[in-house]
């Protein structure tokens, strides 16, 4: 087989196991999702803590996770890339991340994702795992809100602010001031 064939042949596998991985989640059983991570697997996740080192202490973090949000869950790559070099595989892309609420409304944001795999005895499996959302450096809270099908909205409270302040802007302040100040109105400034 040709390096080339060789290199598609292996994504597609990469594929499936991305897949496999997906369905895992659905089933919201620990085990089946940890069928997919090598024992060594280290994983720096966005929540809690920040490394998880082994299959055992991964697990329990998956554990956690799943009891934090009862409901269906939401994992969705969007237009994984990946990278192949014999038996190593690197994959990343944005998730959609979250879960379904009882009437069926999604409460999900964009993270990242970075993930290695490994093939090990014929099976791609997950040796390190990535989890990211990018964060505001003046206010250091996540950034929940940004989408990619939309780099360029605007936030509905700016970078470094708390909360939204309103103001006034006008032309020729300066003037409408001096005006009130010596004119008939018997205002202070």
């Amino acid at each position: 087989m040709s390096a080339a064939n060789a290199n598609t042949a292996g994504k597609a596998e990469v594929k499936q196991a991305i897949q496999r991985w997906q369905d895992a989640i659905q089933t919201r059983d620990v085990e089946q999702i940890m069928a997919n991570y090598t024992p060594d697997v280290v994983a720096y996740d966005a929540v809690l803590q920040l490394r998880f080192n082994g299959k055992e202490a991964y697990g329990k973090h998956w554990q956690l996770c799943l009891e934090m949000c009862p409901n269906d869950m939401v994992f969705e790559p969007a237009e994984a890339h990946i990278s192949m070099s014999g038996e190593l595989a690197l994959v990343y892309c944005l998730v959609r991340c979250g879960e379904k609420d009882e009437s069926g409304q999604q409460n999900v944001s964009w993270m990242r994702m970075t993930t290695g795999y490994k093939k090990v005895d014929g099976q791609w499996l997950i040796e390190h795992e990535h989890f990211s959302v990018p964060f505001d450096m003046m206010s250091l809270k996540a950034l929940f809100d940004l989408d990619p099908d939309n780099e360029h909205k605007v936030r509905s409270v700016p970078s470094g602010m708390n909360t939204v302040t309103p103001h006034l802007v006008c032309a020729g302040a300066g003037k409408a001031i001096e005006f009130y100040t010596k004119g008939q109105c018997r205002c202070d400034v």
